[in-house]
């Protein structure tokens, strides 16, 4: 009886990611105690999700990894199109300016080859370039705030701290198990989806639920915040599915999500340590745009294929 009811959730969950991710923003914003749960709770989530991960990744994927094609990609979306994007965006709103160009500069989320694991593309690659983009993160992004005129201390040490507990520990500890138990891995790929879309739904309900002050507030600033946000999420996953034109459907969602579900995480904290308030508030409100625009994705992304392939 137990164990029906758990494969009956299992598949539930890995059949409905769009659910789940809506049911956990609903989760933050209505369910009491949820703010309490401490932030550093947070990276030993996204630590767990790695470890998962790691089973869904092949050494011939590896080795089969286009390195040009993915470090032009880097080169293209994390360097010139933020710049675009930056220049544009003080054309229209230079208000949120700054905050687009934070956003647009975060590297590949580090739930995003989960993500991408979930709905069958190259999680080797969206590994990848989640590693690279976020091992240059620290020299990357200040180096371009300094470039459009506005500078910021970002706490290198501390930074590669986080990134190295978060990708690489989880990583050691998935190659260790499986040379002391090899079968262990047959059993972690098995529940690999299902545990990183719960995992990834508690994250989103702790990070909502610490904001939910936002999204009670005034409504006009929040709507004027979230279409901006919306129109800036948009361009940059269609920046990941144009990159890749090629006949191979798990490369081009690995390019799209790689694009537009960035570390969106990363951009909030950035933003309370060294932006001013309404950038906070910019950057804060965009954390309910990077949530509704992966089951959106989801959804399109079947009929696109098709038309495509």
């Amino acid at each position: 009886m137990i164990l029906n009811s758990f494969l009956l959730f299992r598949n539930f969950v890995n059949a409905n990611l769009n659910k789940v991710l809506i049911l956990s923003v609903l989760i933050g914003l209505f369910v009491p105690g949820i703010e309490y749960v401490p932030e550093a709770y947070v990276p030993y989530i996204l630590g767990a999700m790695v470890f998962f991960l790691c089973a869904k990744i092949s050494i011939k994927e590896i080795q089969d990894l286009p390195i040009k094609e993915a470090l032009l990609f880097y080169v293209l979306r994390f360097i010139a199109f933020p710049l675009v994007l930056y220049f544009l965006a003080s054309l229209v709103v230079p208000q949120f300016a700054i905050g687009i160009l934070l956003i647009a500069l975060m590297p590949v989320g580090l739930t995003t080859p989960a993500l991408v694991g979930t709905l069958y593309g190259s999680v080797a690659l969206a590994f990848v370039l989640a590693i690279v983009s976020s091992l240059l993160a620290p020299f990357v992004i200040p180096f371009m705030f300094l470039l459009v005129g506005d500078s910021t201390n970002i706490q290198i040490a501390n930074l590669s701290y986080t990134l190295f507990a978060v990708i690489f520990i989880p990583s050691l500890l998935y190659i260790t198990l499986i040379k002391i138990r090899p079968t262990s891995s047959i059993i972690i790929k098995e529940q690999s989806s299902f545990l990183s879309i719960l995992l990834l739904g508690a994250i989103i309900s702790v990070v909502i639920a610490k904001q939910k002050a936002v999204f009670f507030s005034d409504f006009m600033p929040i709507a004027h915040a979230a279409f901006f946000c919306s129109v800036l999420f948009f361009s940059m996953y269609l920046f990941g599915w144009f990159y890749y034109r090629k006949n191979n459907p798990s490369r081009v969602i690995a390019y799209t999500l790689s694009s537009g579900a960035s570390n969106n995480a990363l951009a909030i904290s950035l933003a309370l340590l060294y932006f001013p308030p309404d950038i906070i508030f910019f950057v804060i409100v965009s954390q309910l745009s990077w949530v509704l625009a992966i089951p959106i994705f989801n959804m399109a992304r079947q009929y696109f294929l098709k038309i495509a392939y």
